[in-house]
């Protein structure tokens, strides 16, 4: 079950060493929905959902994207994550 989480807890979250996906071609996919999320973001103001891994299970969050780099993304609010953590990248 997933737990749907506010942008503002992130923070206090710790997560796992590794990467939640195995394959190089899900992680490019996954890079390339965060980089359409980034667009949306920041030209629309448009929210998406990211399912993430953190150390107690899979959670859920809606938000905007403002930052992507290769290791991490940025969040509304400064909220910083790390790719690794993240299982999907879904659009409303």
């Amino acid at each position: 079950m997933k737990n749907i989480v506010g942008k503002e807890t992130i923070s206090g979250l710790k997560f796992p060493f590794g990467d939640v996906l195995e394959k190089v071609e899900e992680r490019q996919i996954r890079l390339e929905k965060l980089k359409t999320a980034l667009v949306l973001g920041n030209g629309f103001k448009h929210k998406v959902k990211i399912t993430f891994k953190d150390c107690e299970g899979m959670r859920v969050v809606e938000t905007t994207v403002w930052f992507v780099s290769e290791s991490h993304i940025t969040l509304k609010g400064g909220t910083v994550m790390p790719i690794s953590c993240i299982q999907d990248v879904s659009f409303s």
